[in-house]
């Protein structure tokens, strides 16, 4: 009964935090449909009303990754999509450990991607969470 007020909720919230994502230094890439600089940005939009609540973003490395799940606190770290509170996964080593690196890498899922399925939470907190997080990893680049 509440599916369609949660998702539009967390669809806002997943836009907000894909461009606040899109603009950190530590941040090399952010995967999300409603970017404009996404590959499929216009294909999505003319199939669907919203670019949804999964995001994948990608830091430098697997020791970057560890620095922010180590200091992120509102999501939750496991495998799983669509919940009530935000979930954060690292593909490669939960949802696509069984596949060779070589074959993980060759379709983008590196080890230093990490992938967010945004829940309900206020957005500000969720960025203020990531901010202080990402705080503690050399940025990669500036944008």
């Amino acid at each position: 009964k509440t599916l369609q007020v949660r998702l539009e909720k967390a669809s806002q919230t997943a836009q907000r935090l894909a461009e606040f994502f899109q603009k950190h230094p530590a941040v090399k890439r952010v995967y999300y449909p409603g970017l404009a600089d996404h590959p499929g940005a216009e294909t999505h939009k003319s199939q669907s009303t919203g670019a949804g609540a999964v995001l994948s973003f990608e830091l430098e490395s697997k020791e970057a990754v560890k620095k922010l799940v180590e200091n992120v606190s509102l999501p939750v770290f496991a495998v799983s999509l669509g919940a009530v509170e935000s979930i954060l996964s690292y593909p490669a080593t939960m949802s696509h450990a069984a596949m060779p690196k070589e074959e993980r890498e060759k379709r983008g899922i590196t080890d230093g991607l990490l992938r967010l399925s945004v829940g309900v939470e206020h957005a500000d907190d969720l960025e203020h969470d990531f901010e202080q997080a990402l705080k503690e990893i050399a940025p990669v680049s500036v944008r």
